[in-house]
């Protein structure tokens, strides 16, 4: 079975795989071929992507300021 990378991209957000749908969904595979990030699903897609990365670096630097013991008690 063969993918168009729109299909790509959506399989990979149902699968939960949001960074790699994202990755997939920016990538300019040739000069005649634009990122999908233009239409509204897939913006959507990356967007949460980016929100999740967020999330995952906030978490990390809680954790680290925690260990320090320095987290932000408010």
């Amino acid at each position: 079975m063969r993918y168009t990378r729109h299909s790509l991209v959506r399989a990979l957000a149902q699968s939960r795989l949001f960074n790699h749908a994202a990755l997939v969904a920016r990538k300019r595979h040739s000069e005649d071929s634009a990122p999908l990030t233009d239409l509204d699903h897939i913006a959507e897609i990356v967007a949460y992507s980016r929100f999740l990365e967020d999330a995952e670096e906030m978490t990390k630097e809680f954790y680290r300021l925690t260990a320090l013991g320095s987290e932000n008690r408010s």
